[in-house]
């Protein structure tokens, strides 16, 4: 059972497997059902073939451990105990993991500068900021204010009578035009295209 917990690293039964009930079974001498080797889990036949022979219901039967041990070298090439090379195994698995959480730490701070950077598209820089470390914004008042609305007139006739490329052009004029006129007022845009 030691054997199955380190190779796959889980417990041998599932959480539904009262195991109290299970050893009073065995102690009674039952016959209890072993547990199943995993399918989704690559292991060695060599060493599954040993996993198995070390659950065979005749203790005489069952390997040694010396020979659990030779052949668990023999198998992973390896020089020590069983638990020496699945101590191996462990750190490899551990440093594994901390590449792992690298790349997503990286991939983290990669998503966190787009949100920022979204967020500040969309608001005000002293807003954003705000929001961002969790602050109420205090409305502001002005004593004269422009709201702009525009439209494309036609903008769905016009593309089904151009080119993608004509279309994107078009609309990349029309919005560095109000780009610059806004910059040019020291305005700001809230877009919301339908």
């Amino acid at each position: 059972m030691v054997m199955y917990e380190i190779l796959f690293r889980s417990f041998p039964y599932s959480d539904k497997v009262d195991l109290n009930e299970m050893a009073t079974k065995a102690a009674e001498g039952e016959k209890i059902s072993r547990p199943s080797v995993q399918k989704d889990k690559q292991l060695h036949p060599d060493l599954q073939a040993l996993l198995q022979d070390c659950w065979h219901d005749s203790p005489d039967a069952r390997p040694s451990v010396r020979r659990v041990r030779l052949s668990t070298e023999s198998i992973m090439k390896t020089k020590g105990s069983l638990v020496d090379s699945m101590t191996r195994m462990m750190e490899e698995y551990a440093n594994n993991l901390e590449k792992l959480v690298g790349e997503r730490t990286g991939m983290l701070e990669e998503a966190t500068i787009r949100a920022d950077k979204l967020l500040g598209q969309l608001l005000p820089k002293f807003v954003a900021n705000e929001l961002k470390n969790g602050r109420p914004v205090p409305p502001k008042m002005y004593k004269s204010a422009t709201v702009l609305f525009t439209d494309v007139v036609g903008f769905t006739k016009l593309c089904g009578s151009s080119t993608p490329i004509e279309v994107v052009n078009l609309l990349n004029s029309v919005y560095s035009g109000f780009d610059d006129i806004i910059n040019k007022h020291d305005g700001y845009k809230v877009s919301k295209r339908e």
